[in-house]
């Protein structure tokens, strides 16, 4: 008889090989979904469960799109436009366990959204009144600024004036 020496060897073959543990571990239970049983409640037209929803998810929204978005009005838009979508398509959600990432896809696309939608915005806005001052900051008078333009078309050469279009592309001469 050979002596064990390796605690290795003291235990089941199958063990060894990786077939079954060596310790039975209980089970984890499964953690409830919260989300999941208010969408059921809130879908077959519970009020309440609605309410509920859009009141525990409102953070949730907040926290992501702030972390999607960076700015907080962005953050705040895209918030909105889930609670919005949330409380218009709940009915036709079909797996209320994936409510959480239903929620984080509408989020993201409604910041993507509002991104797009800024593209094409100034990144400074000036108010009428600053854009209606002049260099010394007094209110630019229209009927001077159009004699200002008459002017300047007069004092152009005449075979120049020919050039010029006006609104409904006929040629203006002066």
């Amino acid at each position: 008889m050979r002596k064990v020496t390796s605690g290795a060897r003291t235990r089941p073959k199958a063990a060894r090989a990786g077939l079954v543990p060596a310790r039975a571990v209980p089970p984890v239970p499964p953690v409830p979904d919260v989300y999941a049983a208010l969408v059921r409640e809130a879908a077959s037209g519970d009020p309440a469960a609605m309410e509920r929803l859009l009141t525990r998810v409102q953070e949730v929204a907040w926290r992501f799109s702030m972390s999607v978005c960076g700015r907080a009005d962005d953050a705040e838009d895209a918030m909105q436009e889930a609670l919005i979508k949330t409380y218009r398509y709940t009915s036709r959600i079909r797996e209320p366990e994936a409510f959480r990432p239903w929620l984080h896809r509408t989020v993201k696309n409604a910041c993507l959204m509002n991104r797009r939608r800024r593209v094409h915005e100034p990144k400074v806005v000036e108010s009428l009144h600053q854009a209606r001052s002049g260099q010394d900051g007094a209110p630019i008078d229209p009927a001077d600024s159009v004699r200002a333009q008459l002017q300047t078309l007069a004092a152009l050469d005449a075979s120049h004036s020919g050039q010029f279009l006006d609104r409904f592309g006929t040629p203006v001469a002066w």
